[in-house]
């Protein structure tokens, strides 16, 4: 499986990070994602897909806090797009479902912008390739091998 992120995405994640709340958010994306099997993330994201598509869900899926004692409400929400036949994931969206940034999901309007950016980034080819270092431990770009939060 490839790993796509847009910069909206990283921006995101970036400002998630600078709170003491969601320190954990590049390990939650690392643990649920990145080393789960590619056919476990293709039945979550079939399973809960926005989108009629069954090759390519655009998909809200949660992934868990990597944080010790915390349950269900600390986790956070994932939007993504996954093409099972080319191997590739897209990572659009996340927030978290608590704290300060916390919300439950996004409204109609704003699931519309998110999935209208992720198709013109996909179009124009507007994302990075990221993957895993050699410690399994922070997400980097393919290309210069810089951790990317």
């Amino acid at each position: 499986m490839k790993f796509y992120f847009q910069k909206p995405f990283i921006k995101e994640v970036k400002k998630l990070l600078k709170k003491e709340s969601y320190k954990d958010c590049e390990e939650a994306i690392i643990e649920n994602l990145f080393l789960a099997e590619p056919e476990e993330i293709f039945e979550k994201c079939a399973a809960s897909r926005l989108n009629t598509s069954s090759d390519n869900p655009f998909a809200k899926i949660r992934i868990n806090s990597s944080s010790k004692g915390k349950g269900k409400s600390s986790s956070y929400r994932l939007y993504l797009m996954v093409f099972k036949v080319k191997g590739k994931m897209y990572f659009a969206y996340l927030h978290p479902k608590t704290g300060v940034y916390g919300k439950q999901s996004l409204n109609a309007s704003e699931r519309k912008e998110v999935v209208k950016t992720l198709i013109k980034n996909i179009k124009e080819n507007n994302f990075e390739e990221v993957s895993l270092n050699d410690n399994k431990d922070k997400i980097i770009f393919n290309e210069g091998k810089k951790e990317v939060f």
